[in-house]
C-alpha cells in the first residue's frame, strides 16, 4: 500500500485531521502477541481475563497504539514523516470485536525544526468509548525528494 500523504512542512496547517477506521479480531490479539512475545494471559486466556475482571481478552495497548503509527506513516503527513516519539494513556481495555476509531489531528508545526505534534484519540466507531490517548512527535521533511527509478 503506497501512502496517500505527502505532506511537506511547507504545504501543512494546524487542525488537519486523518482518521480510520479498524475491526479488532482475536486473530489481530494473537498475532501481536506472536510477533512480540508477549502472551501475558489477559491476552490470550479467556479464562484467565473473566477471573480478573475482564469479559473477555483484552488487546495488547502497544497494538492499538501501533494501528495510529499508519495515520502518520500514510496519511498525516505520510511518506515525508519520521516519527521521533509518542506516548500513550490507556483508559479502557479493548475487546476482541470492538470497531475501532483511530483518529489523528495535527495540533502543532513548528516550522523552525520540521516538528509536528500529532494527537491521538482510539474510540469505539461511534465515538461514545474512548479507550487510548496519545501524541506524536514526528519530523517531516521540507522539501519532496525526487523518487529514484531503477534502470
Amino acid at each position: 500500500m503506497k501512502p496517500t500523504g505527502t505532506y511537506t512542512i511547507d504545504n501543512l496547517e494546524e487542525g488537519l485531521e486523518a482518521k480510520l477506521e479498524r475491526l479488532l479480531t482475536k486473530e489481530d490479539i494473537q498475532n501481536f502477541a506472536n510477533l512480540t512475545q508477549d502472551f501475558h494471559p489477559l491476552h490470550t486466556s479467556p479464562v484467565y481475563a473473566k477471573a480478573n475482571g475482564f469479559e473477555d481478552i483484552i488487546a495488547h495497548g502497544l497494538l492499538l497504539a501501533s494501528f495510529s503509527s499508519s495515520i502518520i506513516g500514510m496519511e498525516l503527513p505520510g511518506e515525508n514523516a519520521i516519527i521521533l516519539s509518542q506516548s500513550f494513556e490507556y483508559k479502557k481495555p479493548v475487546y476482541p470485536g470492538t470497531k475501532l476509531l483511530i483518529k489523528g489531528i495535527l495540533n502543532k508545526i513548528d516550522s523552525r525544526f520540521s516538528l509536528l505534534e500529532i494527537k491521538i484519540k482510539i474510540t469505539s466507531i461511534d465515538n461514545i468509548q474512548v479507550f487510548a490517548t496519545g501524541k506524536y512527535l514526528v519530523k517531516v521533511r521540507s522539501k519532496i525528494r525526487k523518487k529514484l527509478t531503477s534502470i
